[in-house]
């Protein structure tokens, strides 16, 4: 047994462990890039952070984007899992197939498409808004923070919502048809057969989607930086696109390394919550 998981250990200790270790000495120094040691400063670098107005805001940020992007991502992955599901629409493996592209697709590239989309002067989306006279000039998707979120959910949606689609469906279809069957025989109507049967059934499967949607919230970095890069004025700054300019732009290792800790926390609190939370919901 011990042999089995022998490979699994190593690579955990290799590739998890001994770079937080690392990242946790450098949190707590004042790290040189070039020479690649520190002066050790305590907790001062923790203090900074705290300190830090951008950061605290980035904070509140991905906090925002993560409690109005996880209900969407659920809503449309159940819904899309539940259209291929059903037996009777033909197609629906194309229907699968079309949802699930925008996933394959690279976050660089699917962040300059709508980068792209969404410019004031030359963008299709304009374009086309006032072509059909839904408006008179264009709008500056990026110009505020509400609008530049909205946009971001829009790409995260479109980008990732094929990816909860397949998560959700494995757990539909692991749902016996007899149980719908005999629901229809006792008059149960298809709304009750939803609520009494499918939600229940699939619970794990929306358990790990959910969970993993708000990790993965918690560390957007790819489609913020390439649409908004923070703009305007840091309002759309999440937690890693400011750790990544505060390590690598700013040369802040130390700094850097200290929000990467927090982050890490963050996001392993949020995680034992929804477990335990989803535990509460199977026993009941």
């Amino acid at each position: 047994m011990y042999l089995f998981v022998t490979p699994s250990v190593i690579l955990s200790i290799s590739f998890f462990v001994i770079p937080f270790l690392h990242n946790l000495i450098i949190s707590f120094c004042n790290w040189n890039i070039i020479t690649n040691n520190g002066k050790f400063l305590g907790l001062e670098n923790y203090i900074r952070i705290f300190t830090d107005k951008i950061f605290l805001s980035s904070i509140l940020t991905t906090t925002q984007y993560t409690i109005f992007v996880v209900p969407f991502l659920l809503f449309f992955g159940l819904l899309f899992a539940l259209i291929v599901n059903d037996s009777n629409l033909r197609g629906n493996s194309l229907f699968q197939m079309i949802y699930f592209i925008p996933w394959v697709i690279p976050w660089l590239t699917a962040g300059l498409i709508w980068r792209f989309l969404y410019n004031d002067l030359y963008g299709p989306l304009n374009y086309l808004l006032i072509h059909f006279r839904f408006i008179e000039k264009p709008i500056l998707f990026l110009s505020t923070k509400m609008t530049a979120m909205a946009s971001v959910i829009l790409v995260c949606i479109w980008k990732t919502a094929g990816y909860n689609m397949v998560i959700l469906l494995a757990g539909l279809k692991s749902i016996p048809e007899q149980v719908y069957e005999a629901a229809a025989i006792d008059g149960a109507s298809g709304w009750k057969r939803f609520i009494s049967i499918t939600i229940p059934l699939i619970r794990s499967s929306i358990a790990l989607m959910v969970i993993m949607a708000v990790v993965g919230s918690y560390l957007a970095f790819d489609h913020f930086w390439i649409v908004t890069r923070g703009a305007p004025s840091h309002e759309t700054e999440t937690i890693l696109t400011w750790l990544y300019q505060t390590s690598f732009f700013r040369f802040r290792l130390g700094e850097g390394a200290a929000m990467s800790v927090v982050l890490l926390a963050i996001t392993g609190i949020f995680a034992v919550i929804q477990v335990r939370a989803f535990n509460l919901l199977k026993l009941k």
